[in-house]
């Protein structure tokens, strides 16, 4: 069974090393004078690229898909003050929405934007040590509060409120166009491997013939 399986392992791999070296790799050949370009170079770059590029959209979708739904729930229950703030529970959010919760805990996405009471009420009664040097406040940071999500409430001020409704809003920012960012990503890096290495090439005669 395995000598029947071997063959069509083969074809595949061979498929996909006909697909890299045809479309995903670009060639130059010989340059005069652009010897800074070169085929396996250019085509790490210009991946690299395209996997930042396909990150960015991803985080932005992240963020607005499963953590914009916090703000976005505050939003929707007007708690725009600490008499208004409610509890995670009151938000319609369980003990299931861990990356909510983590966010809140350990990031800055949240942070920035949703305020928690308790937290306030905390950091005006902690005790502060006074002039306290920048170096020491790096290597020493002050204790951060532990939210506790059963009783803990939370508001977005008003005057953040706009902001949060455009940073978070999620129409647009769906499972869809996620992948045709990274659809069209690609056609634009098939692009780039069929006309730029001909255009560097050309670029490259042309400073040849006027030396």
């Amino acid at each position: 069974m395995i000598r029947n399986i071997t063959p069509s392992l083969l074809s595949l791999e061979s498929f996909f090393v006909f697909i890299d070296r045809e479309y995903f790799t670009p060639h130059f050949g010989k340059l005069e004078h652009l010897t800074m370009f070169t085929d396996s170079g250019f085509k790490m770059v210009v991946l690299a690229f395209y996997l930042a590029f396909v990150l960015a959209a991803f985080f932005i979708f992240y963020n607005r898909t499963v953590l914009g739904a916090f703000p976005r729930a505050i939003c929707k229950n007007e708690c725009h003050s600490p008499e208004t703030a409610r509890t995670f529970s009151q938000l319609g959010f369980s003990k299931k929405n861990i990356f909510v919760k983590i966010a809140l805990r350990y990031g800055n996405v949240l942070r920035r934007t949703v305020f928690c009471v308790e937290e306030e009420e905390w950091a005006k009664n902690s005790t502060r040590v006074g002039g306290k040097s920048k170096f020491l406040e790096f290597i020493l940071p002050e204790k951060r509060y532990k939210i506790n999500f059963e009783n803990d409430r939370f508001y977005i001020p008003e005057d953040k409120r706009h902001v949060a409704q455009i940073k978070f809003e999620k129409k647009g920012n769906g499972v869809l166009p996620l992948i045709l960012t990274a659809v069209v990503g690609i056609v634009v890096v098939l692009l780039i491997f069929r006309f730029v290495p001909g255009f560097i090439s050309w670029l490259d005669g042309q400073l040849f013939a006027e030396v």
